[in-house]
């Protein structure tokens, strides 16, 4: 399956990302978060270089995560910074590091060429911070093509009538606004 690459994806909300490992599969590619000991968000390759086991099964030490099989410890670039019982560190002992953004109550993952990760270019929402709208932040898990969702959420025009027991109301519908913008809408 082929994903649309150098764009930003939101992740997780921001409040479930802190100072253990956060596991998420984003466009087929494993994807460990977790907080610094600043509380800066770092994303890396949910994968230890060593033995492939997944990083979300580790530790988070400060600014490090910990590999929970062996050991090996990352750094917030991916670079091994540690290997318990030998003093030197492969060269080649690096996973890849994904650049993240933490924006309006959402973690943001860039997928694709990471010089071209622009944060002027995460999606703008301004909502959350507009007191005349009232706004939550939650999931909402189905079981089907996630392209079905995007479509869904494109035509809000039908909430006020076939949502109106759950989120909908007809005065929200008659709010709408649309715009275009390069490849957003």
């Amino acid at each position: 399956m082929t994903f649309l690459e150098n764009y930003w994806y939101g992740a997780a909300l921001s409040d479930d990302v802190g100072a253990e490992p956060f596991a998420r599969l984003i466009c087929n590619q494993p994807i460990v978060f977790y907080r610094d000991a600043s509380g800066a968000v770092a994303a890396l390759e949910d994968c230890c270089c060593h033995r492939q086991a997944p990083l979300s099964l580790g530790d988070v030490e400060g600014d490090i995560i910990r590999c929970g099989y062996h050991g090996w410890a990352f750094d917030r670039e991916g670079a091994c910074v540690e290997v318990p019982g030998q003093d030197v560190i492969p060269s080649s002992a690096h996973i890849q590091q994904y650049p993240v953004a933490e924006h309006a109550g959402w973690i943001w993952v860039w997928i694709g060429d990471s010089n071209k990760a622009d944060i002027a270019s995460l999606p703008d929402l301004p909502w959350f911070d507009d007191t005349d709208y009232r706004h939550w932040h939650l999931y909402l898990h189905g079981n089907a093509a996630a392209q079905l969702f995007v479509d869904n959420m494109m035509d809000i025009s039908h909430t006020g009538y076939l949502h109106k027991q759950t989120i909908g109301t007809r005065e929200m519908t008659a709010k709408m606004r649309v715009r275009t913008e390069d490849t957003r809408v």
